[in-house]
């Protein structure tokens, strides 16, 4: 099991607010700057604690 610590754990919720969010954002609400949070993300990602990013598209929106 990987541990993390309470900073990963509020970038995890940051992220899961909204993905697209820059990291220099995301540093200002956790207190980190954004190269650390971009450090730790790398990590979470290495680590298999985030599997991935995907877009979901609105397909009634395209006339599907």
């Amino acid at each position: 099991m990987v541990k993390i610590d309470s900073k990963d754990r509020e970038i995890l919720y940051q992220l899961d607010l909204d993905s697209r969010q820059s990291f220099a954002k995301i540093g200002s609400k956790v207190g980190l700057s954004k190269t650390v949070v971009a450090y730790r993300v790398n990590k979470l990602i290495e680590n298999g604690i985030i599997k991935t990013f995907y877009t979901v598209i609105d397909a009634f929106k395209l006339g599907y």
